[in-house]
């Protein structure tokens, strides 16, 4: 396995734990205080972790972090960018202006991360 994949790989995992650790901490934070207003909005980045993580091991694990970059990317990217001009986009929690580039520049980096990902040379190297 190249240092690419290797570095690619281990970036999907942390930024996917990541995710978790903080949905989770997010939503035990607000149940403690008695809030619900944040619990979608963390929910949300929880999921997205989740499946960061199962795309990232296994049979196709190349292939399929690949694929979650790529759609990472483009929806935090895109959210980044909505969020400067929608402030509360789909009605799930207002983005202040910290949330949109907190967005575009994780969206950003991913995309990067995605380019060294690379096409798969052949069926051996999953």
């Amino acid at each position: 396995m190249s240092m690419k994949r290797k570095i690619s790989l281990l970036y999907v995992r942390l930024i996917s734990i990541l995710f978790i650790v903080q949905a989770s901490f997010g939503i035990f934070l607000k149940l403690y205080k008695g809030e619900t207003d944040d619990l979608v909005h963390n929910g949300l980045h929880g999921l997205i972790g989740i499946i960061g993580i199962l795309s990232s091991f296994g049979e196709s694990k190349f292939v399929n972090s690949r694929k979650f970059l790529l759609g990472f990317s483009l929806f935090y990217t895109s959210l980044g960018l909505i969020g400067w001009f929608w402030p509360n986009p789909f009605g799930l929690i207002p983005l202040g202006v910290a949330d949109n580039v907190f967005h575009i520049l994780v969206g950003l980096l991913s995309f990067a991360v995605y380019l060294t990902l690379g096409e798969r040379k052949n069926r051996e190297e999953k």
